[in-house]
């Protein structure tokens, strides 16, 4: 019989035990659900009626779920999978179906006020080894303080870590997690909404280590990345890749340390508006080709503070239909002895560039329409207060400059105060770059003497000062009797001019009193002094 006052719907009446979730539940051996799967269940034939928290016990579940909408979720009544004692390293929760069709550890379809914390989700396997796919309209879900481990060999989407295909997911958070060893992108999402894509997706705090790649977006409007690691040999192709993502993004404080990388941060179609721009400001960037690349019509970007440093390539590279962009305070440079710093492919790629430094080994600094001095560019009625100086990075990978000549040559830039690190901001001469530094000392002038007992007690210090300080007149290095085995390179010095001189001599004007050599007998060093 139906019930008189509640039959159910459908061709059959029907009854359900239980009532929905509401409160804490324990999950494993001896708690209140004994798999992860008998939550999803319930979850899916009970809904929830208040906020619900899933503490995981420690141990390993090799269970492949599947969560759709639960019925009750709301901002309210949030549900949350987390290990019971905070440590992701307690809970690993893996697939090792290694099948397409059950290609993810945990896939949410349509779910929504979802928080997963301290878990580790693992897949290793080869052909497939999703760990969280999200799919449909899924709000409000936040990724806390997890690990992923991958499979690092295939290149293909079937390795995504975070992957989401048609994922409508407005108000993504994904935050202070770490990936280690995909073989596509550790974060993967396309929204498929081009008429209005989701906002509010925060990617922050994460460290990325050897996966092929870091950060894919496309079709999401407003994006933040901020304060992310990506590091690693095993890195190929993007770092950080928007594509068709408006408004004001925000890409800030991300440090891309990662010597095969093709491209640190890649952009298409990205565009804000006047009063709404997006934000690329205090990435450190050191990758093989090029650092900060503008593909097709990105407006309304603003660049200021990146350190950029690549191997082969340019450190800036600009394409077709970008207009309405600033660039402000960055370090572009390039190790490429046959490469500009930097490519425009028109003038009007940014509205306004200055106080930027371009430093390539090669003769020219800029290319546009062809090679170009930096005064050739200025002559286009940009870059008028930058520089073309070696900022003589430091040994270590955080590519502090250690050039004087590099230091307080920026300009203040309203609403951005510190540095990557959360260092104060000089409010009146600001460092390019990322970081900001200080270098002790002034420009060499006058005369010092080299050599034991001397100002400087090698010739290659005293060429090292030449290199960090520069000069503000004439200098001469009188050199003490004795033998120098010392070969040394010494490329441009800042402020040598025809009034400006540099003289070595020895200190008695006799030629026989200093003899400089080199017995290094090597083809790297085949020279004495190599004026570069």
């Amino acid at each position: 019989n139906r019930s008189e006052t509640t039959p159910d719907m459908g061709a059959i009446e029907f009854s359900v035990s239980g009532a929905p979730l509401s409160g804490s539940y324990t999950v494993g051996t001896g708690g209140d659900f004994t798999t992860i799967n008998s939550v999803g269940v319930s979850l899916l034939s009970l809904g929830v009626s208040g906020p619900v928290t899933f503490n995981i016990l420690a141990g390993t579940y090799d269970e492949s779920v599947a969560l759709g909408q639960v019925y009750g979720a709301s901002a309210t009544n949030t549900i949350t999978f987390q290990s019971s004692d905070a440590n992701a390293d307690s809970v690993i929760w893996e697939n090792t179906a290694n099948s397409s069709a059950s290609n993810y550890v945990l896939k949410l379809n349509g779910t929504d006020h979802i928080t997963l914390k301290n878990i580790t989700f693992k897949s290793l396997g080869t052909s497939y080894s999703q760990k969280l796919v999200l799919t449909g309209v899924t709000d409000s879900v936040t990724i806390d303080s997890s690990k992923f481990l991958g499979y690092q060999g295939g290149s293909s989407s079937n390795h995504a870590t975070i992957y989401g295909n048609g994922a409508d997911a407005e108000g993504l958070k994904i935050k202070n997690n770490t990936f280690n060893n995909s073989g596509n992108y550790a974060i993967h999402l396309y929204s498929n909404n081009s008429n209005s894509p989701p906002t509010g997706l925060e990617i922050s705090g994460n460290t990325f280590t050897d996966t092929h790649q870091g950060i894919y977006v496309y079709y999401f409007d407003a994006v933040t990345i901020r304060n992310n690691t990506i590091t690693g040999s095993y890195f190929s192709d993007k770092g950080i890749w928007l594509y068709y993502c408006d408004g004001a993004n925000v890409i800030e404080d991300n440090r891309i340390y990662a010597p095969s990388l093709n491209r640190g941060i890649y952009l298409n179609y990205c565009q804000a508006t006047s009063g709404n721009e997006a934000t690329i400001a205090n990435n450190l960037i050191s990758v093989e080709d090029q650092g900060i690349y503008f593909d097709y019509y990105n407006y309304y970007q603003n660049v200021y503070y990146n350190t950029v440093r690549v191997r082969d390539s340019y450190a800036l590279y600009t394409y077709y239909g970008n207009s309405n962009n600033i660039s402000k305070n960055n370090i572009f440079y390039t190790e490429s002895t046959g490469i500009p710093a930097a490519y425009f492919y028109n003038t009007s790629s940014f509205s306004s560039s200055d106080y930027n430094d371009f430093y390539s080994s090669y003769s020219y600094p800029i290319y546009y329409s062809g090679n170009k001095t930096l005064s050739e560019w200025q002559g286009y009625g940009q870059d008028s207060s930058s520089i073309n100086v070696d900022p003589l990075f430091n040994a270590d990978s955080s590519l502090v400059p250690t050039s004087y000549i590099v230091d307080n040559k920026g300009t203040p830039i309203a609403g951005i105060t510190d540095d990557m690190y959360g260092s104060d901001r000089s409010e009146t001469t600001p460092d390019m770059g990322a970081i900001e530094f200080s270098v002790s000392g002034s420009h060499l002038a006058g005369s010092y003497t080299v050599g034991s007992g001397g100002d400087y007690d090698s010739i290659s210090t005293a060429l090292n000062d030449l290199s960090i300080y520069g000069v503000s007149g004439p200098v001469i290095f009188n050199i003490l009797s004795g033998t120098y085995d010392e070969p040394v390179a010494l490329g441009q010095v800042y402020g040598a001019s025809a009034t400006n001189t540099i003289t070595f001599q020895s200190s008695d004007a006799n030629a026989d009193s200093v003899t400089w050599e080199s017995t290094d007998n090597s083809s790297g060093t085949n020279y004495v002094l190599l004026l570069n």
